[in-house]
C-alpha cells in the first residue's frame, strides 16, 4: 500500500508541473510520463516526432543519474518514461529526491533545446 501512496505523490509532482504531463493514468505503483516544453502551451507547435526526440534526450540524460534508474516505453507511438516505486524501503524523501532529479534534467534538456521552460 505504501507504493501506491508513494507513486500518488510522485504524481502531484508531475501534474503541478509545467513541464511534464502524464501519459497514462498511474496504475497503482507505476506512472508513466513525458517532459513536453511550456506544460500544455507549446504542445500543439512540436509534432510527435519532435517530442520523441526530446524525450529520448531527456530519457538519455537520466540515465547518466546514479541516483535514479527508470525505464521507457512507446505507447501508441509515444516515447515515455515509467517511473515506479517498486521497495518496501521507499519513503517519501526518496520520491522528492528522484523527483528532482526529474524535474532538474527536464528543464536541462528543455533550455538545450532551446525551449522555454
Amino acid at each position: 500500500m505504501q507504493c501506491i501512496s508513494l507513486n500518488n505523490s510522485f504524481v502531484e509532482h508531475i501534474r503541478s508541473s509545467s513541464i511534464f504531463e502524464l501519459v497514462t493514468p498511474p496504475s497503482f505503483a507505476l506512472s508513466v510520463f513525458r517532459l513536453v516544453p511550456g506544460a500544455m502551451g507549446n504542445k500543439e507547435d512540436a509534432d510527435a516526432e519532435t517530442l520523441n526526440v526530446l524525450n529520448r534526450a531527456f530519457y538519455d540524460d537520466l540515465q547518466t543519474c546514479s541516483n535514479i534508474a527508470l525505464t521507457h516505453t512507446s505507447i501508441s507511438g509515444v516515447f515515455c518514461i515509467r517511473f515506479v516505486v517498486g521497495s518496501l524501503r521507499t519513503e517519501q524523501s526518496d520520491i522528492d529526491d528522484a523527483w528532482t532529479t526529474i524535474r532538474e534534467s527536464g528543464e536541462k534538456i528543455l533550455a538545450m533545446k532551446g525551449y522555454n521552460s
